[in-house]
């Protein structure tokens, strides 16, 4: 017995038989169909549609046989998808490559084989739509003819079944796309609205009261603009990041990046807040610590971090990032802070990526949910994940691990 050597486009071909699902399913009455169909015209008593993967053949159709499978060693088809016509077998006890083959010497005992290798448009084949024969014989032109052109048929089929796969993949896509869409405009009209009501509310107040107004009311009332017109600012920079990722305008372009000197430029932002919440706030990175990382991605990672524990931290207390270097060449990046801290459900919550969208900040902060989101997708494209720790009443962890940007 001479087994068949693997087809040229071997792993391209494999690949593409995994890609359809087809292996192992059910039957299907329009593969029945056509087997049954070419038996009939060929006249045989076992006629089967056989996909060839790595170690069997695999029947999805068939008709005079009991077994599902049998190994590739054995298989005729294995041999006939190596060419572009039929292979066809008039005695098997008379071809050196198959005299020997058990499924020739023992049951079913085949003697008469003629396969069409399925062929898709890519050009890769599948395996065969074969019919055999317990009796030597040549198939008559008709036959082969007709051999043909069903093959064609179950060709066809593959075909439909990839793209209705890739149909329903689209659609899927579709439906994400429009979920995300419908979170961005929930957040624009929803979570928006508040500071620029807030906003109005405020300027309209100085417009119509100002000259009634005492120093002290007026310093509240700009203590208050200015909160509002901080959450809006920080919302729209959150907002375009994820727009800009959404569409993908914005790809990882991993540069050598200053720790420390990114973090101080990132949280810039959030000083007049921290200031405001009275927040013991330190960067605790040595100046020479750098990381291989997307400049603008690993930004917003460390902004969104730092509005976070910020936003859940009480007035008067603490937020340090810290970077830690590990013997593996990595950067272990911490934000930790000494705020209300977490549930477990919220912990597991966060750790998910499903982010408690409706809780609000020690201050009244209004909350979106986009912020970790945004970590948790920026950190994919580094090859890294988010790790959480925290302690009800004690505080919060977040951290992340980079490469050093000398690293290996």
């Amino acid at each position: 017995m001479k087994e068949a050597k693997l087809h040229p486009e071997e792993e391209a071909r494999l690949c593409l038989l995994r890609e359809l699902g087809i292996l192992d399913t059910a039957a299907e009455k329009e593969y029945d169909d056509l087997v049954s169909l070419v038996a009939s015209i060929c006249d045989v008593p076992i006629a089967l549609v056989s996909l060839v993967d790595e170690s069997r053949q695999w029947f999805k159709a068939k008709v005079g046989l009991d077994a599902d499978e049998t190994p590739r060693a054995y298989s005729f088809c294995a041999h006939g998808i190596l060419g572009s016509d039929i292979l066809e077998i008039s005695n098997a006890l008379e071809d050196d490559r198959f005299v020997d083959n058990p499924l020739v010497t023992g049951a079913p005992g085949i003697r008469f084989y003629a396969g069409a290798p399925l062929v898709t448009e890519s050009g890769l084949p599948l395996g065969s739509l074969c019919v055999i024969d317990v009796e030597p014989r040549k198939l008559t032109q008709l036959q082969r003819q007709a051999l043909k052109v069903l093959s064609n048929q179950v060709s066809t089929l593959l075909e439909l079944r990839l793209a209705n796969q890739k149909l329903a993949k689209s659609n899927d896509d579709l439906d994400d796309i429009n979920r995300r869409l419908n979170e961005f405009f929930r957040i624009v009209s929803h979570d928006l609205r508040s500071p620029f009501n807030g906003l109005i509310g405020v300027t309209e107040l100085l417009k119509t009261e100002l000259e009634s107004l005492s120093v002290a009311e007026v310093r509240e009332l700009v203590s208050a603009l200015h909160k509002s017109s901080a959450e809006t600012f920080i919302m729209l920079e959150k907002l375009m990041d994820w727009s800009k990722f959404e569409v993908g305008s914005m790809s990882y372009m991993p540069v050598t990046v200053q720790v420390r000197e990114l973090a101080e430029n990132a949280v810039g932002i959030l000083a007049a807040s921290l200031k405001e919440k009275r927040i013991e706030f330190t960067i605790d990175i040595d100046p020479d610590v750098s990381v291989l990382a997307d400049a603008t991605m690993l930004a917003t990672i460390i902004r969104n971090l730092a509005s976070n524990a910020l936003k859940f931290t009480p007035n008067g207390g603490s937020i340090r990032i810290i970077a830690q270097q590990e013997h593996t060449a990595h950067v272990w990046i911490s934000v930790v802070d000494s705020g209300v801290g977490m549930t477990t459900s919220v912990l597991e919550m966060v750790r998910s990526n499903v982010s408690p969208s409706s809780e609000r900040g020690t201050d009244g902060e209004q909350g979106h949910g986009l912020g970790l989101q945004l970590v948790h997708q920026f950190l994919a494209e580094h090859g890294s994940e988010l790790e959480v720790e925290s302690d009800v009443g004690k505080g919060s962890v977040f951290r992340f691990k980079l490469p050093l940007s000398n690293a290996g």
